[in-house]
């Protein structure tokens, strides 16, 4: 049951949702599941976050 509710909750959020993120929706839901067990439980699965925002370079090396 704890699988189907993360991976409905994964897919609903369009595989942007990050383990802290799933923990927030499940506890807000009424389902009571620890940042440690989601992730546990997306790695198991082979769940991966999108990264939304794009890697921004801060630093240029000397030529």
């Amino acid at each position: 049951m704890l699988v189907e509710a993360i991976k409905s909750r994964y897919l609903a959020a369009g595989g942007k949702a990050g383990r802290d993120h799933l923990t927030l929706m499940c506890n807000n839901y009424g389902i009571k599941v620890s940042v440690s067990t989601v992730g546990l439980i997306m790695r198991s699965e082979q769940l991966r976050a999108i990264r939304t925002q794009a890697w921004r370079r801060t630093t240029e090396a000397d030529p």
